[in-house]
């Protein structure tokens, strides 16, 4: 039986399953597809409020040393 990924043409197998035998069993599982994170309501609110405490903050800070 010869190897799926063999540079000489008549030492490769010939079907598909085979071919993809050799090659997850060199290489491994091919890893799962990364889901596409959206950005929700709910992170843009909490951005607008760690903002809006930022600024906030800042000023006071500012005004206490100035």
């Amino acid at each position: 039986m010869g190897n799926a990924l063999a540079a000489r043409p008549e030492m490769r197998q010939q079907d598909v399953p085979t071919f993809a035998h050799e090659i997850r069993r060199l290489y491994g599982d091919a890893p799962p597809e990364r889901k596409k994170r959206r950005i929700t309501r709910r992170m843009l609110i909490t951005a607008a409020i760690i903002g809006t405490l930022l600024i906030v903050l800042l000023q006071l800070l500012t005004a206490l040393l100035g």
